[in-house]
């Protein structure tokens, strides 16, 4: 004799499924409500353009200075961004030198050789680096300045922007939010 699993019903009982039913709030008498909370956005924002690379004279700037800011990019989970370095060596170092103080104080950040670019000619590296970025920098107003130096055969080359060095400023800007999100209480019975 053959028995049925207990979570199979025999099959000469029948079953009831009960339908599944999508109730707006408004349709059952309550309320309808529009409480929304946003506080302003707070992210770093550059005074330079934020893909260096793009500039016509990205790779005359680069022979002439031997390193190069690339990109940066912030977010609230740090300041990340690239540099170039003409590959005059095997052996080099790259380096971030921030400050959150106008330099009354800094540090320096080691960046990471990411790849070798070949272009007209000239054989750079790229190398990535992360800033950390605390709590208090994403007050508006707040800043952070940074210059890079490449170390190679003994010498060192800096990019500093021309001497104004790189500076990034937290300002506060509002939210939008899409019109789909507005309305998004939804009631299930």
């Amino acid at each position: 004799m053959r028995r049925r699993a207990h979570s199979l019903p025999p099959s000469d009982e029948t079953t009831t499924r009960r339908s599944s039913q999508v109730r707006f709030v408004d349709c059952l008498g309550l309320e309808l409500e529009r409480v929304k909370f946003f506080q302003a956005g707070e992210d770093p924002k550059p005074y330079f353009p934020e893909n260096i690379s793009t500039e016509p004279d990205f790779l005359e700037r680069l022979c002439h200075r031997r390193v190069c800011l690339e990109q940066v990019h912030c977010s609230e989970l740090g300041i990340t961004g690239t540099v170039q370095v003409l590959n005059l060596a095997f052996e080099k170092q790259v380096s971030v030198r921030y400050s959150f103080t106008d330099w009354k104080s800094s540090a320096e950040c080691k960046a990471c050789w990411v790849s070798t670019v070949h272009r007209d000619d000239v054989q750079s590296d790229v190398f990535h680096f992360r800033l950390p970025v605390p709590p208090f920098i994403l007050k508006p107003g707040a800043s952070l300045e940074f210059a890079i130096c490449y170390r190679v055969l003994g010498s060192e080359y800096w990019d500093n922007n021309d001497g104004h060095n790189y500076k990034l400023a937290c300002h506060a800007y509002k939210l939008i939010v899409p019109k789909e999100c507005e309305d998004s209480m939804v009631h299930f019975t």
